[in-house]
């Protein structure tokens, strides 16, 4: 899957120190990305920093840390660590390779208590804000809002490719405001069962 972002994005990942660094340590990454508007541009950047290994003591934060904690809070959480319940009904019981079919996907509150005390869900953002993590065999569709948009649910259309028979489920990720809190949430709905022609 493909991911694009707009204006500004901070992709980063855990490293660990070797236990016999010492004194500096310099980490390079190579990236190669696209920059699109009407087109596409290929870029590609090698970035370095140097960074102090100091043995005694606990870790200082850096002079990034903010930034890193500011993106951070974007990242998609899951839907039980925001104490939602990201769910989908589905036009069909059962799917059909190259047929068509409608998902209602709704977003709630865990009906009892733990694991959050979050008393309103609502979408924030609209359709357009939600991404979809499909596998290969699997095309959704955006449909456009109207009598099945609430600020709880919204639907899609679904198609499975011709030939397909792994597809289980697909992965969404969805704008909320929790009790007026923006947090992004992940979550994986599962598929009717595949039967054949």
């Amino acid at each position: 899957m493909t991911y694009g972002y707009e204006t500004e994005v901070m992709l980063f990942a855990d490293a660990q120190v070797s236990p016999d660094a010492r004194a500096h340590l310099e980490v390079v990454a190579d990236a190669s990305f696209l920059a699109c508007r009407d087109r596409c541009i290929p870029g590609q950047v090698r970035m370095a920093s140097r960074i102090v290994v100091e043995n005694a003591g606990p870790a200082r934060p850096s002079t990034e840390a903010a930034l890193f904690a500011r993106f951070e809070q974007r990242l998609p959480q899951s839907a039980q660590d925001a104490g939602v319940v990201v769910s989908a009904e589905y036009s069909t019981t059962a799917l059909r390779a190259g047929e068509p079919f409608a998902i209602v996907v709704s977003v709630g509150l865990w009906a009892q208590g733990p694991p959050s005390c979050a008393r309103e869900v609502v979408l924030a953002g609209g359709l357009s804000q939600v991404a979809f993590d499909p596998p290969e065999s699997l095309e959704l569709i955006r449909a456009p809002a109207g009598p099945g948009q609430t600020d709880r649910q919204f639907q899609i259309g679904g198609r499975l490719l011709l030939g397909a028979i792994a597809a289980t489920s697909f992965g969404v990720i969805v704008p909320l405001l929790v009790d007026g809190q923006a947090v992004t949430v992940s979550a994986r709905l599962e598929l009717p069962l595949l039967v054949s022609r």
